[in-house]
């Protein structure tokens, strides 16, 4: 039972009470923290982690991709017999350390050079991108021109007259990285440009790159190179013309040997 007097207690604190307002801030506090979030705020940063996931998964493929040996199925069984067996000489001097490495020495006044110099071309362009930084072609020089190539007498009229000029211009020219014009300008004016002279951009003095070319010709002395173009592809020496095609198997077979592996 309640007691009248508590009763009256109670009655006369409720009169009294009087309750404090809130502070505004608080209240907008609470009231934001009630209200449904948007969900499009969230939205950039589902995307941006949807993306980085993707991107980490592309490239845990790329690394556990199963490679395959280079592919030599449609190279002629009697080239590739007779390519393996050819005998390796050693290159006695510094090359890079690459799985296949060509070594072309040439005349920039031998047609022969030319139509080498443009299968070989096409064919590293192609397989480099199958193959990218496993191929390397280091150009020499060898000049049938006694000016410079103590193997051929003084004004014999068996080279090529000017030959040594031509392989300084292009090595200049290699520098610069306009060789590709250089060459291709040569070719189309084999038979005038010792009338009109080189374009005077590609146009050097007489001592310019003298002593590189000399370096080169030394090591086609060491190697007893007798015609041009001579072609080293991982020592094997060939001498006789490849169209594209055969410089392509001879590559591959050496990518092959070399343990190179394909994931294309």
């Amino acid at each position: 039972m309640i007691d009248d007097t508590e009763f009256s207690d109670v009655t006369e604190a409720l009169a009294r009470y009087r309750p404090v307002a809130p502070e505004a801030a608080k209240v907008a506090a609470i009231a934001s923290a009630l209200q449904p979030r948007s969900t499009w705020r969230r939205w950039p940063v589902a995307i941006a982690a949807v993306v980085l996931a993707g991107v980490a998964f592309w490239a845990w493929q790329v690394k556990h991709q199963p490679s395959a040996p280079v592919p030599t199925e449609e190279i002629p069984a009697d080239f590739s017999q007779a390519w393996l067996k050819e005998v390796r000489q050693e290159l006695p001097w510094s090359r890079p350390k690459k799985p296949v490495v060509v070594t072309v020495f040439l005349d920039w006044q031998c047609i022969a050079c030319f139509t080498l110099d443009e299968n070989l071309i096409r064919v590293i362009e192609k397989l480099e991108k199958l193959f990218p930084g496993r191929i390397t072609v280091v150009f020499e020089d060898w000049p049938w021109d006694s000016e410079c190539n103590a193997v051929l007498e003084k004004n014999s009229t068996l080279g090529h007259a000017g030959s040594c000029e031509l392989a300084r211009a292009v090595r200049r020219a290699r520098e610069r990285r306009r060789d590709r014009e250089l060459i291709s300008w040569l070719r189309d004016h084999q038979q005038t440009w010792k009338a009109t002279g080189l374009p005077n951009e590609f146009r050097v003095s007489p001592t310019e790159g003298e002593a590189v070319v000399s370096e080169s010709i030394a090591r086609g002395q060491r190697v007893k190179v007798t015609s041009t173009p001579t072609m080293f592809i991982n020592g094997v020496r060939v001498t006789r013309m490849m169209s594209a095609q055969q410089l392509e198997w001879a590559i591959r077979l050496e990518l092959a040997r070399a343990g190179v592996k394909s994931s294309s």
